[in-house]
């Protein structure tokens, strides 16, 4: 029994083409309409660098997920991180130069 791909409900559906399956699967998933890969890479690296995501769980973007705090922040990001062709040299490179990154944190030391 041949299994046709497809997508989640939830997301939009792969565009039919004479291309191979893989390829279709691998432009859909860089699709500009569709920024979920940017959005789990952007908040991956934000997770690295300040330990804590933009989204609280780091492993579900689904349906069910809490809304991210900062939604706007992880966004914008991710459109910046495809346009500038996925460089995660760009996007650390914004990260760490943002007024966020340079602001001073406390600890209290018990």
């Amino acid at each position: 029994q041949r299994v046709e791909p497809h997508t989640p409900a939830a997301l939009p559906a792969i565009q039919a083409t004479d291309e191979p399956p893989r390829l279709q699967f691998a432009r859909w998933l860089v699709d500009p309409r569709s920024p979920l890969a940017s959005r789990v890479a952007v908040n991956r690296v934000w997770q690295n660098i300040f330990g804590r995501g933009l989204v609280e769980t780091a492993e579900d973007f689904g349906t069910r997920a809490p809304v991210p705090e900062y939604r706007e922040i992880l966004d914008w990001l991710a459109v910046d991180f495809m346009h500038n062709r996925w460089s995660n040299k760009h996007l650390i490179r914004k990260i760490v130069s943002s007024r966020t990154y340079q602001q001073a944190s406390s600890t209290d030391k018990a």
